[in-house]
């Protein structure tokens, strides 16, 4: 497994653990997919589990940053927003495959719009279906292990100095 909940990740609140530990199993879930010839709608049906969980755990974070004035919730918040987008944007994608409709691209890039980990442009023509799940799998793996490891361990950080 590529992705795994390491104990450095833990943010010392136990919901929230929980809840990262069951991220990293859904992302774990994404990247077994790679190895394979990933069926569109296995593939599907993962990013819309992945939807459904973010949006409860993100939901629960930021209330507990928000009932203890967690100084940079604002951006935390964005972050949430912009990840669940992009899974937006993969699950829009894969519908598309599923319909046989080519996803739309931006006229000034060439591209579909969607990001990569590292915010460069998506995926051209001339990319395949397995290259788009791949590039999915890494953003989805990659976005989860650092937000964890370096955005949510500054709340943890901030909130132990506060005795919280």
């Amino acid at each position: 497994m590529a992705i795994e909940w390491r104990q450095q990740y833990s943010v010392h609140e136990v919901t929230i653990d929980s809840q990262h530990r069951r991220l990293f199993e859904m992302g774990a879930r994404l990247y077994e997919m790679a190895g394979g010839n990933a069926d569109m709608a296995e593939y599907r049906k993962v990013l819309d589990g992945l939807a459904a969980y973010t949006h409860e755990h993100f939901s629960y974070e930021e209330a507990y940053l928000r009932r203890n004035g967690y100084s940079k919730l604002e951006q935390h918040i964005h972050e949430h927003l912009d990840f669940t987008g992009q899974v937006d944007g993969f699950m829009r994608e894969a519908d598309e495959w599923m319909n046989g409709i080519e996803p739309l691209k931006d006229p000034h890039t060439g591209t579909d719009g969607l990001m990569d980990i590292d915010g460069k442009a998506g995926m051209d023509d001339q990319s395949s279906h397995s290259d788009r799940i791949f590039r999915t799998i890494l953003f989805v793996t990659e976005w989860i292990s650092r937000h964890i490891s370096q955005t949510d361990r500054e709340f943890s950080k901030e909130f132990r100095r506060k005795g919280i």
